[in-house]
């Protein structure tokens, strides 16, 4: 019997995806946007696309996570 592998998918969205995904949505109209998971956090570029998605004219943004990998530079972050 042959094996045939498929390539293993990316574990996270591209950056450069995710931040075009949050300005075309911003672009289109949309209020309000909200990161979910799995685990928002384990994106290593989960602050810059939270940060571009409030620099948006969005009226929220939010982010369900579990806290596990929230460390002092996220809460940093998140208050600033």
């Amino acid at each position: 019997m042959v094996s045939r592998r498929t390539p293993e998918a990316p574990r996270h969205v591209p950056a450069e995806k995710a931040l075009r995904v949050v300005s075309d949505f911003a672009a289109l109209g949309g209020e309000a946007i909200r990161f979910t998971g799995g685990e928002p956090f384990s994106h290593p570029e989960c602050l810059a696309i939270l940060a571009a998605s409030l620099r948006q004219p969005f009226r929220s943004v939010g982010i369900q996570t579990n806290a596990a990998l929230v460390g002092d530079a996220e809460v940093a972050a998140l208050r600033a």
